[in-house]
């Protein structure tokens, strides 16, 4: 499909221009601009208002692109909800209704902290509505108006949103629209998401498995902005914008216009958050670019190992998970150019002699050879700089992860835990290193 634009040819399915970012389809203008279409909604329902026999209106606290929200109380259980409705001029549109009981069907199949409750789907007057806690606090967005938020705030909120989402993935679902006014925060600092609207589930309708590009513009990932096919890694795309977003109070993707903003999410690599909020966090800098690395295979591949660098660092230690610049650009070419230049750098630094370990592994004229069980010990920062700690132990992990893969019917790996007696000190022996089971 070329681009009526820059004249770029582009894959017949793209609804964007990988080149300069123009939306090529109807249907891409459209999901593009839908937030921004339904910026002000109206409102329809009146205080007091009695909603299916038990929720009486209190007031409108919200709206969006695929809903207006209400605060209520039921007065059957006597509490506070928050009913969300379709508006009013898309009440009548059968596939924003199927997309609206999609999202009641996401929720409603998650039960975590951080996960906004469902209580109920049903239907007033032709209007289908969802009952879902009443959480009271603030989204996100509102909280970031008076700023960029204190570095340990963040990584709270982070870590958090990582824990629910990891929860909606473990169940299948994707929630394609992560961003800051669909996180809510308590004011004693408990973070829930909010809004599966957009979400994907496993086996669901055509509806869900349409490459239609949706989602907001600024929080897409290049997968969802190409309309391509999309997993879990895509909301650690998002969460990675709305992190940064936390820590510099800008988004990392900008520009006048939609078309804009998905060029440079597309080709532009964003600021690190340091240059922009100096005295951040050691490592944070390379775990929000891991986050955003373009190519999804390059990106945490999971929302608990995105949680467990976060912790790490809330903890005032070094993300081993996002590793060092080098690491990263290593990793990239795959499993086993990392295993190749990972041992290229021992041979150099150390003088190993691996041959005979080679031949062991892998065998010599196809020779079956005894199994052979390692242990990759704990490497040592000999630098004197203890900054650079961080890069040892990213070493020692990658090489324990990429020895496991390479022949597990002959090869055992001892796993980290295991070695991690012998972080403080050398064993007395090799031998003696070699009883680790």
């Amino acid at each position: 499909m070329k681009c009526s634009k820059c004249q770029f040819d582009n894959p017949e399915a793209t609804n964007f221009c990988g080149k300069c970012g123009v939306p090529l389809t109807a249907d891409a203008r459209m999901a593009a601009s839908l937030t921004k279409t339904l910026a002000t909604p109206i409102s329809v329902i009146s205080k007091d208002s009695l909603i299916a026999g038990k929720y009486r209106i209190i007031e409108e606290i919200g709206h969006g692109g695929m809903g207006v929200v209400y605060k209520a109380e039921d007065i059957k259980l006597k509490r506070l909800v928050a009913l969300k409705f379709l508006p009013p001029h898309l009440a009548d549109s059968p596939e924003l209704k199927e997309r609206f009981l999609v999202e009641a069907q996401a929720a409603a199949a998650l039960s975590h902290p951080n996960i906004c409750v469902i209580h109920e789907v049903g239907e007033d007057e032709a209007r289908p509505y969802i009952a879902m806690e009443f959480v009271d606090g603030q989204t996100l967005k509102d909280r970031l108006r008076g700023g960029a938020l204190a570095a340990s705030e963040a990584l709270s909120i982070a870590g958090q949103v990582a824990a629910g989402l990891g929860e909606a993935h473990h169940k299948g679902i994707i929630h394609r629209d992560v961003k800051s006014a669909n996180i809510m925060v308590t004011p004693k600092g408990q973070a829930k998401v909010m809004d599966f609207g957009l979400a994907k589930l496993r086996g669901g309708s055509s509806l869900t498995r349409s490459q239609t590009t949706i989602g907001t513009v600024a929080y897409m990932s290049p997968e969802q902005a190409r309309a391509e096919e999309m997993d879990g890694r895509a909301d650690v795309w998002s969460l990675g914008v709305v992190l940064y977003e936390m820590l510099t109070a800008e988004l990392p993707f900008q520009g006048d216009h939609d078309q804009t903003v998905i060029h440079a999410i597309l080709h532009r690599e964003p600021k690190s958050p340091s240059k922009i909020r100096p005295g951040l966090p050691p490592g944070l800098d390379n775990l929000v670019l891991k986050a955003l690395a373009k190519r999804a295979a390059e990106r945490y591949p999971s929302m608990e190992e995105l949680r467990e660098d976060l912790e790490a660092i809330g903890g005032g230690l070094r993300p081993v998970r996002a590793g060092h610049g080098i690491l990263r650009r290593i990793r990239s070419a795959g499993p086993a150019w990392t295993l190749r230049a990972v041992l290229a750098v021992l041979i150099v630094l150390f003088g190993l002699d691996v041959g005979g370990l080679r031949s062991r592994i892998f065998g010599r004229g196809g020779q079956a050879e005894p199994a052979v069980k390692l242990a990759v010990l704990p490497l040592r920062n000999l630098t004197g700089d203890p900054s650079q700690d961080y890069l040892s132990d990213g070493v020692t992990e990658e090489l324990t992860a990429l020895l496991g893969r390479l022949n597990p019917q002959r090869l055992g790996v001892f796993g980290r835990t295991s070695v991690l007696r012998y972080k403080k000190g050398i064993p007395r022996s090799i031998r003696s290193a070699a009883n680790l089971a």
